[in-house]
């Protein structure tokens, strides 16, 4: 399978991990006699750590000279999803005139509820709005011109 498709390892053991389960499931209920993968162990390799953008890798994307407008949106829409830490579901229905208020120190803060923690835990997110994410905003209004996913 690897060799064929160019699948990684991983991929490969969940694969024969479910096949496994069903040949065991099969031996159960009497429609096979044996198992073959039974005592066929598999070894998974270690997720492999993330990457992180760096502030300098913020900064290119910032300073960096596009030459077509809609990659120019696309990439301050994904700037203020770095400065905010907003989910695209969020970030869609983010409006700055519903969910952009003052907070406790007079600077200007999102109250907003998560679309996936709200539903669970009822809690509102609470997120400073740095002065990077307050300039796209002036820029584009109180919505962002997120492109559809």
């Amino acid at each position: 399978m690897r060799s064929e498709r160019g699948v990684g390892q991983n991929y490969t053991n969940k694969t024969v991990q479910v096949i496994k389960q069903l040949l065991k499931w099969c031996k159960r209920h009497k429609h096979a006699k044996a198992n073959l993968l039974e005592s066929y162990s598999l070894k998974f390799e270690a997720a492999k750590a993330r990457a992180f953008l760096t502030s300098s890798d913020i900064e290119r994307l910032q300073q960096h000279p596009f030459t077509c407008e809609p990659l120019r949106r696309v990439a301050d829409v994904f700037l203020f999803q770095c400065y905010t830490g907003l989910a695209y579901a969020d970030l869609k229905r983010f409006d700055a005139t519903r969910y952009v208020g003052l907070g406790e120190d007079g600077e200007p803060w999102i109250f907003m509820g998560r679309q996936k923690t709200t539903h669970s835990t009822g809690q509102q997110a609470i997120i400073p709005l740095l002065p990077e994410a307050r300039t796209l905003l002036k820029q584009y209004g109180t919505t962002l011109p997120v492109p559809t996913n």
